[in-house]
């Protein structure tokens, strides 16, 4: 399990989701952007992933994928699009796995997220200290993916 965080200010979920993914493309995570992008928005066609209170969880879903991660995207723009609560996305949690292998650490992380504490605690967070969080709430004992 690798934890990244990429800070934007990109306005609009498909933009975010693009630097997002040109970001990851760039190191080698990826096959593209668009790839990225695409495989994203057409999980989020099936049913949105908006969870209240600021927070989204989307996922990057493809076989083969390893090691499992989590990208952190806290958004520091003057605006953002609206969750299903209508509150402003603030940061978004996206899960890239392959979809044959269960992942323990999600399912923990959604279960610390059902708190509105705990989301409203993330994203509080400053950037430098979000992978960390995160792991804590993942209850990961050993993470040599964070940055």
């Amino acid at each position: 399990m690798r934890i990244d965080v990429y800070p934007t200010t990109t306005i609009g979920y498909r933009p975010t989701l693009t630097a997002v993914g040109a970001h990851l493309a760039a190191r080698g995570i990826v096959p593209s952007a668009s790839v990225f992008c695409e495989t994203v928005l057409a999980r989020e066609q099936l049913g949105s992933t908006s969870i209240g209170a600021g927070l989204m969880v989307p996922h990057y879903m493809a076989a083969g994928f390893t090691p499992a991660r989590l990208v952190l995207v806290p958004i520091h723009a003057d605006a953002s699009w609206a969750g299903l609560d209508g509150e402003p996305i603030q940061l978004l949690l996206i899960t890239c796995f392959d979809p044959a292998m269960p992942q323990p650490a999600f399912r923990d992380l959604l279960r610390a997220l059902a708190d509105p504490n705990n989301g409203a605690r993330l994203i509080q967070t400053p950037d430098a200290e979000l992978a960390a969080v995160a792991a804590k709430m993942m209850k990961m004992e050993d993470n040599n993916g964070l940055n």
